[in-house]
């Protein structure tokens, strides 16, 4: 059971520190606490270990940025937008392979 809890922390932080390089809503660079995203990283961990698709991941990290933080990538304006698409997909390529 260790063993278990030990896995979940190691890949819970790997994927806060890149969830925090994402920083979606720029909070982390505006000086927020490293925890501020915690709860997209645990929802998305969870999907992962799940071995949920990137779609059903996708989907859900832009949901929670909507729902949870305000955050709708979609009404953002030019360039942005796309810069935030383009910084989502390298989060799904560098989480691939956590859980």
């Amino acid at each position: 059971m260790n063993e278990l809890k030990d896995k979940y922390k190691r890949d819970f932080e790997r994927l806060r520190a890149l969830v925090n390089v994402f920083d979606p809503c720029r909070l982390i660079a505006l000086g927020a606490p490293v925890d501020e995203y915690d709860y997209l990283t645990n929802q998305v961990l969870g999907l992962q270990y799940k071995g949920e698709s990137r779609d059903k991941i996708k989907e859900t990290i832009l949901f929670i940025l909507a729902d949870y933080f305000g955050q709708n990538i979609e009404s953002l304006e030019e360039p942005h937008k796309t810069e935030c698409y383009m910084a989502l997909e390298k989060l799904l390529d560098e989480t691939q392979n956590i859980g």
